[in-house]
């Protein structure tokens, strides 16, 4: 393989993973979902969070400016994300826990994946954040990143960053499998849990919008 292109798998697998780390709202999903089904289901969810990944890092190389000035200086945007993140956080608070049986077919499969598209598709900020890592690190790679790289250069970056991404998530299942093992307690607060984080985000981004 070219050097470069194992560069760039490493290099967006790393920022990927990094960007992961921090608990956000796909983070607390696929904890709840292997809490309260198994790890095979947070599988399908870290799945679909991927995918969104990998669209928001390639809409980041497409319009990098242009999307950086909409999402960071932009008051509708982030006024909107903030009444998301505040609805679907309580949502979550108010809705009762349930422990499901450990079961899957394919209607349960598609469920998965679509909660992890549509969580991802939630987290905004991933768009700004990749916009921001591929303008500071510009000089980490020969013209700076975007759609002027050569097309397997962008195909084995965006691999690199769905690698990441998918890694990051299946770390926090597998975490949430060993507390599963040991805790069963903790599943009949998941739900306060992730709505109060996804409200305090909310509030975050409402305070945001107004400053």
């Amino acid at each position: 393989m070219d050097f470069t292109l194992l560069y760039l798998f490493l290099f967006g697998g790393s920022l990927s993973f990094l960007g992961t780390i921090p608990l956000g709202p796909i983070n607390l999903s696929i904890v709840d979902t292997t809490i309260k089904y198994h790890i095979r289901a947070a599988i399908w969810v870290a799945l679909g969070a991927t995918v969104v990944e990998i669209c928001n890092s390639f809409i980041a190389l497409y319009c990098n400016t242009y999307v950086h000035q909409i999402l960071e200086t932009g008051f509708w945007t982030r006024l909107v994300t903030a009444i998301l993140f505040l609805l679907f956080g309580s949502i979550f608070f108010f809705r009762e826990n349930k422990v499901h049986p450990e079961m899957e077919n394919d209607k349960k499969r598609n469920h998965h994946f679509l909660l992890g598209i549509g969580v991802a598709l939630l987290n905004l900020q991933s768009i700004p954040y990749w916009i921001y890592f591929f303008s500071a690190l510009k000089n980490l790679h020969p013209g700076g990143f975007g759609l002027h790289m050569q097309v397997a250069e962008i195909i084995w970056l965006l691999l690199g960053i769905a690698s990441g991404k998918f890694f990051a998530l299946l770390c926090f299942g597998w975490l949430s499998q060993l507390i599963k093992s040991r805790v069963n307690s903790i599943r009949l607060y998941m739900n306060k849990i992730i709505g109060g984080v996804l409200i305090i985000i909310g509030i975050v981004q409402a305070f945001r919008a107004f400053i």
